[in-house]
Protein backbone atom coordinates (compact mmCIF):
# COMPACT_ATOMS: atom_id res chain seq x y z
CA UNK A 1 0.00 0.00 0.00
CA UNK A 2 1.33 3.45 -0.84
CA UNK A 3 1.39 6.02 1.92
CA UNK A 4 1.86 8.97 -0.40
CA UNK A 5 1.96 11.79 2.16
CA UNK A 6 4.54 10.01 4.30
CA UNK A 7 6.61 8.79 1.34
CA UNK A 8 6.56 5.09 2.16
CA UNK A 9 5.28 1.67 1.12
CA UNK A 10 3.62 -0.51 3.74
CA UNK A 11 2.80 -4.21 3.47
CA UNK A 12 -0.29 -5.78 5.05
CA UNK A 13 -1.59 -9.34 5.04
CA UNK A 14 -4.99 -10.37 3.66
CA UNK A 15 -6.67 -9.60 6.99
CA UNK A 16 -5.28 -6.06 7.03
CA UNK A 17 -2.61 -6.73 9.66
CA UNK A 18 0.51 -4.58 9.25
CA UNK A 19 3.58 -6.65 8.32
CA UNK A 20 6.38 -4.28 7.39
CA UNK A 21 7.45 -1.08 5.69
CA UNK A 22 9.67 -1.06 2.61
CA UNK A 23 12.33 1.62 2.58
CA UNK A 24 13.47 3.19 -0.67
CA UNK A 25 16.30 1.07 -2.09
CA UNK A 26 18.76 3.94 -2.45
CA UNK A 27 19.66 7.31 -0.99
CA UNK A 28 16.69 8.92 -2.77
CA UNK A 29 13.68 8.49 -0.51
CA UNK A 30 10.30 7.68 -1.95
CA UNK A 31 8.84 10.95 -3.18
CA UNK A 32 5.04 10.82 -3.30
CA UNK A 33 4.63 7.16 -4.29
CA UNK A 34 1.22 7.00 -5.94
CA UNK A 35 0.46 3.42 -6.94
CA UNK A 36 1.52 -0.20 -6.68
CA UNK A 37 0.91 -3.24 -8.88
CA UNK A 38 2.04 -6.85 -8.70
CA UNK A 39 3.26 -9.14 -11.46
CA UNK A 40 2.41 -12.81 -11.87
CA UNK A 41 5.98 -13.55 -10.74
CA UNK A 42 5.18 -11.85 -7.40
CA UNK A 43 7.20 -8.71 -8.02
CA UNK A 44 5.85 -5.42 -6.72
CA UNK A 45 6.05 -2.30 -8.88
CA UNK A 46 5.86 1.13 -7.25
CA UNK A 47 5.16 4.40 -9.06
CA UNK A 48 7.68 6.62 -7.26
CA UNK A 49 5.98 9.64 -8.75
CA UNK A 50 8.08 12.52 -7.41
CA UNK A 51 11.31 10.76 -8.41
CA UNK A 52 9.96 10.14 -11.95
CA UNK A 53 10.57 6.39 -11.87
CA UNK A 54 8.97 3.02 -11.31
CA UNK A 55 10.74 0.76 -8.83
CA UNK A 56 10.51 -3.02 -9.09
CA UNK A 57 10.83 -5.10 -5.92
CA UNK A 58 10.94 -8.81 -5.27
CA UNK A 59 8.27 -10.17 -2.93
CA UNK A 60 10.69 -9.91 0.03
CA UNK A 61 11.21 -6.17 -0.56
CA UNK A 62 14.63 -6.31 -2.21
CA UNK A 63 15.13 -4.09 -5.24
CA UNK A 64 14.90 -5.92 -8.56
CA UNK A 65 15.06 -3.01 -10.97
CA UNK A 66 14.00 0.47 -11.98
CA UNK A 67 12.18 1.94 -14.95
CA UNK A 68 12.49 5.47 -16.18
CA UNK A 69 13.93 8.66 -14.92
CA UNK A 70 13.00 12.27 -15.59
CA UNK A 71 12.31 13.21 -19.19
CA UNK A 72 9.98 13.03 -22.15
CA UNK A 73 11.79 10.43 -24.25
CA UNK A 74 10.80 6.80 -24.63
CA UNK A 75 11.09 5.06 -21.28
CA UNK A 76 11.26 8.35 -19.34
CA UNK A 77 8.55 9.87 -17.13
CA UNK A 78 7.32 13.13 -15.73
CA UNK A 79 5.23 12.08 -12.72
CA UNK A 80 4.34 8.44 -13.39
CA UNK A 81 1.20 7.85 -11.39
CA UNK A 82 -0.75 4.77 -12.46
CA UNK A 83 0.40 1.18 -12.90
CA UNK A 84 -1.18 -1.99 -14.19
CA UNK A 85 0.13 -5.39 -15.23
CA UNK A 86 -1.65 -7.04 -18.15
CA UNK A 87 -2.41 -10.75 -18.44
CA UNK A 88 0.64 -11.27 -20.68
CA UNK A 89 2.95 -9.51 -18.19
CA UNK A 90 3.12 -6.14 -19.97
CA UNK A 91 3.47 -3.22 -17.55
CA UNK A 92 1.33 -0.15 -18.25
CA UNK A 93 2.54 3.15 -16.76
CA UNK A 94 0.52 6.35 -16.92
CA UNK A 95 2.97 9.17 -17.51
CA UNK A 96 0.97 12.08 -16.12
CA UNK A 97 2.74 15.21 -17.32
CA UNK A 98 3.80 13.70 -20.64
CA UNK A 99 0.10 12.88 -21.26
CA UNK A 100 0.67 9.29 -22.31
CA UNK A 101 0.67 5.66 -21.29
CA UNK A 102 3.85 3.69 -21.84
CA UNK A 103 3.87 -0.09 -22.06
CA UNK A 104 6.87 -2.19 -21.07
CA UNK A 105 7.25 -5.87 -21.76
CA UNK A 106 8.81 -8.30 -19.33
CA UNK A 107 12.33 -9.46 -20.14
CA UNK A 108 13.78 -12.71 -18.86
CA UNK A 109 17.13 -12.62 -17.12
CA UNK A 110 19.51 -15.60 -17.17
CA UNK A 111 18.12 -16.64 -13.77
CA UNK A 112 14.60 -16.63 -15.29
CA UNK A 113 13.51 -13.97 -12.81
CA UNK A 114 11.13 -11.58 -14.49
CA UNK A 115 12.26 -7.97 -14.78
CA UNK A 116 10.86 -5.06 -16.70
CA UNK A 117 12.45 -2.42 -18.81
CA UNK A 118 12.12 -2.73 -22.55
CA UNK A 119 9.63 -0.20 -23.93
CA UNK A 120 7.01 -1.94 -26.02
CA UNK A 121 4.81 0.98 -27.09
CA UNK A 122 3.27 4.20 -25.90
CA UNK A 123 -0.09 5.84 -26.37
CA UNK A 124 -1.01 9.52 -26.56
Amino acid sequence: MTDTGNGRIQKFDGAGVYLTEWPAPDSARFNNPMNVATSEAGQVLVADTGNHRVLVFNADGTKAGVLGGYGSGDGQFVFPSGLAVGPNGDVYVTDQNNHRVQVFMPAETPTRRSTFGQLKRRFR
